[in-house]
């Protein structure tokens, strides 16, 4: 199961107008924030489920700021976490952060 958060809606209806051309049903695409407008994906990201489907593993895609401190107190219950980033700087002090719960 999958739950792909965006901030622009745009993205988010081509992202779901792609799932039902290729008929996946197993993923769902939402419009959120992460950081300072915290929507419904902080909770999801404390109780690490999407109503009934629990997560162990998360993806994250950080804007080039990097990732804020509640968004990196809630990756820590994750047992997997894979980051993509664009900023090496930013991603580094996330990583400093993440290596106390986690190893590469």
């Amino acid at each position: 199961r999958v739950v792909a958060v965006e901030v622009d809606a745009k993205l988010v209806e081509a992202a779901q107008r792609n799932l039902a051309a290729n008929q996946c049903a197993n993923a769902t695409v939402v419009v959120d924030s992460v950081g300072k407008r915290r929507g419904r994906l902080h909770s999801v990201l404390r109780k690490r489920a999407w109503d009934d489907v629990r997560f162990d593993c998360i993806l994250v895609d950080p804007p080039r700021r990097g990732l804020d401190d509640a968004t990196l107190g809630a990756l820590a219950g994750f047992a997997h976490v894979l980051v993509v980033a664009c900023n090496p700087e930013k991603l580094a002090r996330d990583c400093d952060v993440l290596l106390r719960t986690h190893a590469v």
